[in-house]
């Protein structure tokens, strides 16, 4: 019989005193250091951190009748000092996986001193902000990759050791002395991950903004440019400086541009509809023409300060094949061929080679209003967000294709930007429409929703 058996709640080895958990250690080193200490099985371990029905499976979502709970752990172990980690992975969050690993992810020298926090397991991290050790996904001595991270029966079962080679996962084997050592760097570790929780709550308003505009799990075929399991991350961190010390991941991405837009419709007239005769899409589309019209007109002037082009010039990339001009002519601008672009997925075969835009025809089968209502009826600023985000996609596909980079011949414009609308219905003072579209920044160019 073992003495937990016998007394229980009552551990010899437990640690309560010498081995507090550390600032910024994770659910999980707590468990296993816990359970290393005492000699218990995943099994007889969950009786002292769960009162729910069991561990979670892996790759299932979270639930809280298989959960950890902290209270229980605290009566068990004595360790009042818990893990924050619940305030900053939400289990919950169908973005989880863009912010954080799902396996298990160390430091190799923080492991070895029997510590693991869960900021190890966030995917702007690169290197271990308290020694600047890369951090790996794999076992240090035979590189397998590890379980997946969480409270699961799989990474719980066998304390710091690896389930393929049965050895260290640190590649040391792990002794007491070095996690006291440890112990006397409590005070440093506060600092240091005092100062990462103040950069993650700076940078939740524009995290969560970037959420909104993730397309749902049943598109994938996102632009090279635009993986929310890189891109966005870049992007948070250039407009979010994280801490001098703290060592992320880096890009050469353009930085991101979000327009946003807010506008309060005039109320209908409740009896309108008895009056009102059916329009022809054609009729529908006066403002979308007028709207692109004008957006045709800004986008030439702001190309030809960045980029000069004549008449000439103009034809020239309206003529030539596509892919040959893109990848073998060292003269093509780039900006003005997705100008072109843009005027051939919307216009007339007729209209799109005529040189002004003033008199340009939309075809109305290739134009769907946009965000999926038709508050673009009424709304200049929903065409214009379109037709600016449309430009943009087309830029940094010929970017693609000019850098011959993979899957460019599947690209799906809809998929190389982020967007996101939303509508307030309100009868008496009007619906309030807002919306948001991010992209990469075109070089050269001020792609604005206003003058």
């Amino acid at each position: 019989m073992k003495v937990y058996e016998h007394i229980p709640g009552l551990f010899p080895a437990n640690a309560a005193l010498d081995l507090m958990p550390l600032p910024g250690e994770s659910m999980v080193s707590s468990l296993w250091r816990f359970a290393w200490r005492n000699g218990l099985s995943a099994k007889e371990l969950l009786r002292f951190c769960s009162s729910g029905l069991g561990y979670s499976k892996e790759g299932s979502d979270y639930s809280r009748s298989r959960a950890f709970d902290p209270d229980v752990f605290i009566d068990a172990s004595g360790w009042i000092n818990q893990s924050r980690e619940i305030d900053f992975i939400e289990p919950s969050s169908r973005h989880r996986h863009t912010w954080w690993c799902s396996h298990f992810r160390y430091c190799p020298v923080c492991l070895e001193h029997l510590y693991h926090s869960y900021w190890h397991q966030s995917k702007f991290i690169s290197h271990c902000p308290l020694d600047g050790a890369a951090l790996i996904d794999s076992c240090y001595c035979c590189r397998a990759s590890l379980p997946e991270y969480g409270f699961q029966r799989a990474i719980l079962s066998k304390p710091y050791t690896c389930h393929k080679c049965r050895g260290a996962i640190s590649g040391v084997k792990i002794n007491l002395s070095a996690r006291v050592h440890y112990q006397q760097r409590a005070r440093e570790f506060s600092e240091i991950i005092a100062s990462i929780e103040r950069w993650w709550f700076d940078a939740t308003p524009l995290r969560k903004e970037l959420e909104t505009m993730i397309p749902s799990h049943r598109f994938r075929a996102y632009a090279p440019w635009m993986r929310p399991h890189s891109s966005l991350r870049y992007w948070i961190v250039a407009q979010v400086p994280p801490p001098e010390r703290l060592p992320v991941l880096t890009s050469t991405l353009p930085p991101l541009v979000v327009l946003k837009w807010k506008v309060r419709l005039k109320p209908d007239d409740p009896m309108a509809f008895l009056f009102e005769r059916r329009q022809s899409k054609f009729e529908k589309l006066v403002l979308a023409r007028q709207v692109y019209r004008a957006t045709l007109r800004r986008l030439g002037r702001t190309i030809q300060r960045s980029q000069p082009f004549d008449d000439a010039q103009y034809r020239r990339h309206q003529a030539l094949p596509l892919e040959d001009f893109v990848r073998s002519s060292k003269h093509c601008n780039l900006q003005l061929l997705a100008l072109i672009m843009l005027r051939r997925s919307y216009e007339t075969y007729i209209s799109s080679f005529e040189d002004s835009p003033e008199h340009a025809q939309l075809e109305d089968g290739n134009v769907g209003f946009p965000y999926g209502n038709e508050f673009a009826l009424r709304l200049r600023i929903c065409w214009r967000a379109q037709f600016i985000a449309d430009y943009a996609s087309f830029y940094w596909w010929l970017v693609a294709m000019r850098d011959g980079r993979e899957g460019v011949n599947s690209f799906r414009r809809e998929m190389a930007t982020l967007c996101d609308a939303d509508a307030s219905y309100d009868r008496q003072f009007g619906d309030l429409v807002s919306g948001t579209v991010a992209f990469p920044a075109v070089d050269g160019l001020d792609l604005g929703l206003f003058p």
